[in-house]
């Protein structure tokens, strides 16, 4: 996967996908239900779900990687392909469901993991498409609780991060609140930026380039377009192209060594 080449065995990576042209992925639970079931049957050997949820117009899965990272583009695309072929022909339609490229952040630690969890399972509460988590089909929230079977997901991972059911519902409500605060892929966001502020300090002659290696980094590693890059360390998103190109044009090795400075704070050491 282009961009996320710096992931590992273990790591975890957030995805989520929206329908075309802000269109409703999603018109009825009977939707849900059909991409649960290609979920389900989507060849998954080679990555975990930790967690989902489907909304309206878009689908969250946090995933563990057990091979290369290119296993996730192959589940997607299958997931897709086959909820995409039984949607268009009931709606007597042809083309694509989803965006071409899905969002995808890499997960820095098991304590982002835990919020990201938490993020996926508030999801349905916060479009407004129920008032009740507890109460939801169409995320993994119920499993996690012991109040549904554990479709899709591993339970051995709600052990691994939270440990009891008691314990998930107890995280669970202490983490709820801070949602509307971060988003997983402004937690990214800053573990990038941290990367770079390491490699910055333990090289002073970059100083000056800081903000053009964060602009660069967070193009690389977060996915995130030049503007919002720029708006993330603190220059005008106007500048955001020129910065980024200068950080890149600092050369490859660098932005390497800050991938490698991602990987020694978080991604990969679980």
């Amino acid at each position: 996967m282009r961009g996320l080449s710096f992931l590992r065995e273990g790591d975890f990576l957030h995805v989520h996908n929206h329908a075309v042209e802000e269109g409703t992925l999603f018109v009825s639970d009977d939707d849900r239900a059909k991409f649960l079931w290609c979920a389900r049957r989507a060849p998954r050997e080679h990555i975990s779900i930790l967690a989902w949820s489907f909304v309206g117009n878009h689908f969250h899965f946090l995933l563990k990687l057990l091979s290369d990272p290119s296993f996730v583009a192959a589940y997607l695309r299958d997931l897709q392909a086959r909820y995409a072929e039984g949607r268009n022909l009931e709606l007597g339609r042809r083309g694509a469901l989803h965006w071409g490229r899905y969002g995808r952040v890499p997960i820095a630690s098991e304590e982002a993991a835990r919020y990201v969890v938490a993020y996926i399972h508030a999801n349905r509460v916060k479009d407004g498409f129920c008032n009740d988590a507890d109460a939801d089909r169409w995320s993994s929230h119920r499993a996690y609780l012991g109040l549904a079977p554990p479709d899709l997901v591993d339970l051995h991972h709600r052990k691994l991060l939270f440990g009891t059911a008691e314990d998930y519902r107890a995280a669970f409500e202490e983490l709820l609140p801070r949602w509307t605060e971060q988003t997983p892929e402004a937690l990214f966001a800053a573990e990038v930026l941290a990367a770079v502020g390491t490699v910055v300090a333990a090289r002073p002659v970059l100083a000056r380039y800081q903000a053009a290696l964060g602009c660069a980094a967070l193009v690389r590693y977060a996915r995130i377009n030049a503007s919002k890059a720029a708006r993330r360390v603190g220059i005008r998103p106007s500048n955001g192209a020129r910065a980024a190109a200068r950080g890149f044009a600092l050369g490859e090795h660098i932005l390497d060594e800050i991938g490698a400075r991602l990987r020694a704070g978080g991604v990969g050491r679980r």
